[in-house]
C-alpha cells in the first residue's frame, strides 16, 4: 500500500517556536544580536507581505505550551502568530496522527492500494478561506488562555522527567551498542507496547481489587481510539488482536507522523550528542507538520537531522535555519 499526501494549493510555512519568540523580542525592543536582529526583522516583514498577498500560508500549530514554559511574553507571541498566521491553526498534533492513522487503517481494512491524506486532517478549515475572512473583516481571531495555577510548573517538571528519562535512554544504547535501526523497530512498536503495558497493568489492578488511577485511565486512552476506530471500520480479526496486528504491520509505519516520530527520536536516542529539553517537543511539532508544509524553519541540529534521514525529500518539504536567511528570502521572493 502507498500513502499519497496532498500538499495544499498554496505554499505553506511553519515556524519552529524559537523563531516566533525571536520575532516577538524584536517587536517589543528587546536587546538581540545585530544579526538576530536582522534576520528576525527581514523574515517577519517578508512573510507579512507574502501571506498578506495571498501568496503563501503560515499557519500557528500547538506552540503554546513552549511559549508558557518561558513565563514571558505570552501574549505578545501569541500577537506575532496571529499577525502571521491570519487566524489559520494547524489541528493539535495528537489529533493530527489520529486522522491520519485512520485513514491508513481504513485503506488497510478495505483493502485499498492507496491511502491519501490531505489537508484536511490537519486543518480545521479551508487555510485560504480562513486568512481571506480575516483580511476583509481586519479581524484576527485568536485563543490566549493564561494557564491554571501550578498547571506550567507541573508540565516543566514533567518535561524536565522525560528528558532525563530519555537522556538515560541514550547513554543506555550507546554504551550496549545498538545502532539507529534496531532502534527505529523499537519506536515504531511504541504505541501497541505502551497501550499492551497499559491494559496489562489495569487489569492486574481490576483482578487485585485495587481501584484504577487517573494516571492509568490516561494511559488507556492511548490505545482506547485507534480501538473503538478499529471496531467502527470492522476490523479482522475483531478486538485487540487485530488492532495489535495493525499496529506492528508495514502498514502502520507508513503513518507520517509515526514514521517522522520514530526516525527523528531513533535518531536522537542513538546520537552522540546530549538530547536537550526542546528535543522532545520539537520532535512532535516537526512530526505533525512537515507531510503539509513545502517549507519548514527549525533549528541547525534539527535541520541537519532530518535531512541526513531523507525525511525532507521524502514529504518534498525544504527544511531551513534561521542562518539560511538569504535562501529563505529568495524564495519567498519567487512567489
Amino acid at each position: 500500500m502507498l500513502v499519497r499526501i496532498e500538499k495544499y494549493r498554496l505554499p505553506i510555512i511553519w515556524l519552529d517556536t524559537f523563531i516566533i519568540i525571536g520575532m516577538t523580542k524584536l517587536n517589543c525592543g528587546e536587546t538581540l544580536s545585530s544579526i538576530e536582529q536582522e534576520r528576525y526583522k527581514r523574515l517577519y516583514q517578508e512573510l507579512l507581505e507574502k501571506v498578506s498577498q495571498e501568496k503563501i500560508i503560515c499557519p500557528e500549530a500547538d506552540q503554546n505550551e513552549e511559549i508558557e514554559h518561558g513565563q514571558r511574553l505570552e501574549k505578545e507571541c501569541n500577537k506575532t502568530q496571529a499577525k502571521l498566521s491570519l487566524g489559520v491553526r494547524f489541528r493539535h498534533r495528537l489529533e493530527i496522527e489520529a486522522n491520519q492513522m485512520f485513514k491508513v487503517m481504513d485503506a488497510c481494512i478495505k483493502g485499498k492500494e492507496e491511502a491519501i491524506i490531505s489537508v484536511g486532517d490537519a486543518f480545521y478549515k479551508d487555510p485560504l478561506e480562513v486568512a481571506r475572512r480575516t483580511i476583509s473583516s481586519g479581524l484576527i481571531t485568536t485563543a490566549f488562555m493564561p494557564p491554571q495555577l501550578g498547571q506550567i510548573e507541573m508540565e516543566i517538571k514533567t518535561k524536565s522527567r522525560t528528558k532525563a528519562m530519555l537522556e538515560n535512554l541514550r547513554r543506555d544504547r550507546i554504551s550496549k551498542g545498538i545502532n539507529y535501526e534496531t532502534q527505529l523497530e523499537e519506536e515504531y512498536q511504541g504505541k501497541f507496547q505502551a497501550g499492551n503495558y497499559s491494559i496489562c497493568k489495569c487489569l492486574s489492578k481490576i483482578k487485585a481489587g485495587i481501584n484504577l488511577s487517573y494516571e492509568d485511565y490516561s494511559q488507556l486512552e492511548i490505545i482506547a481510539q485507534p480501538y473503538a476506530e478499529w471496531e467502527r471500520l470492522n476490523g479482522q480479526p475483531a478486538g485487540l488482536d487485530g488492532l495489535f496486528v495493525f499496529l506492528n504491520s508495514d502498514e502502520y509505519k507508513l503513518i507520517p507522523y509515526v514514521d517522522i516520530y520514530a526516525r527523528l527520536t531513533a535518531k536522537i536516542i542513538t546520537g552522540n550528542t546530549e538530547i536537550l529539553s526542546g528535543d522532545v517537543m520539537d520532535i512532535n511539532q516537526l512530526s505533525a507538520v512537515i507531510p503539509y508544509c513545502n517549507y519548514v524553519v527549525t533549528d541547525r541540529k534539527m535541520k541537519n537531522r532530518l535531512i541526513e534521514l531523507g525525511i525532507d525529500k521524502k514529504y518534498q518539504t525544504k527544511i531551513f535555519y534561521i542562518g539560511d536567511l538569504e535562501e529563505i528570502i529568495e524564495i519567498l521572493d519567487s512567489l
